[in-house]
C-alpha cells in the first residue's frame, strides 16, 4: 500500500513539473504577445527579436510599422537590420550569422591624444573580439591580434568600450539568435588620420 502512495506521488509530481516547463514557456512568451496585441508601435528590444525568430509576413508587417515610428532609436536601428536581412534564409545548411553592430564609428580617432598615440606607435591593423549574448548585449571584448605587435593603449581601449556599449543584431542560425563572438579588425591609413 506505501508503495502504491510513494508512485502515486511520484507521478503527480512529475505531472505537475511538466505543466510548470509548459505555463513558464508560455509566461515567456507572454509579453511578446501582449506587446502585438497592444500595436507594432511600441516595441521593445526583446520583442522586436522574438518578432523576427517568427519570421512570418505579419512579424514582417510588424516591424515595418515600428520602423515607420521609430527609425532613430536604438531599436529603429535593429528593426532597419532585421528587415534588410529578412530574406536571408537562416535555415541554409545551418549557417550562422555572426553578430552585426548597429553603429559602425567609434569616433576613438577624434580625440587628439589617441591620434597622438597612433602616429606615434604607429599600428597597420588592430583585431577585436566582442562575446555577443542572443540579447545582443556585448559581454566582453579583447584585442586578439596587432600588427605590429606595439600596444596603442588609449586607442585599443577606446574601441573596447565602444564595442562594449553598443548594442547588436545577435548572432542568428535556424530560426533563433544564439550567442556567438563578433571579430572586427581597424586598419589605419595614416594619410586619412
Amino acid at each position: 500500500m506505501s508503495q502504491r502512495f510513494v508512485l502515486c506521488g511520484l507521478l503527480a509530481l512529475v505531472f505537475q513539473l511538466g505543466d510548470s516547463t509548459v505555463s513558464e514557456r508560455q509566461s515567456s512568451h507572454a509579453k511578446p504577445r501582449t506587446a502585438l496585441r497592444r500595436g507594432c508601435a511600441q516595441l521593445s528590444w526583446n520583442e522586436l527579436l522574438w518578432i523576427a525568430e517568427i519570421h512570418s509576413e505579419g512579424a514582417r508587417k510588424c516591424l515595418e510599422r515600428f520602423l515607420a515610428e521609430e527609425p532613430k532609436s536604438v531599436e529603429g536601428l535593429l528593426a532597419a537590420v532585421l528587415l534588410e536581412e529578412w530574406e536571408k534564409d537562416p535555415d541554409r545548411e545551418g549557417e550562422l550569422q555572426v553578430p552585426r553592430p548597429l553603429q559602425q564609428d567609434s569616433n576613438c580617432l577624434r580625440s587628439p591624444q589617441i591620434k597622438r598615440e597612433i602616429e606615434t606607435v604607429k599600428p597597420h591593423s588592430i583585431e577585436f573580439e566582442v562575446w555577443v549574448n542572443r540579447h545582443g548585449q556585448a559581454r566582453w571584448a579583447r584585442v586578439v591580434y596587432r600588427f605590429p605587435s606595439i600596444p596603442a593603449p588609449l586607442f585599443e581601449k577606446c574601441e573596447l568600450e565602444f564595442a562594449l556599449q553598443q548594442k547588436y543584431r545577435p548572432a542568428w542560425k535556424g530560426h533563433r539568435f544564439v550567442a556567438h563572438e563578433f571579430t572586427f579588425k581597424v586598419l589605419l591609413h595614416y594619410k586619412t588620420l
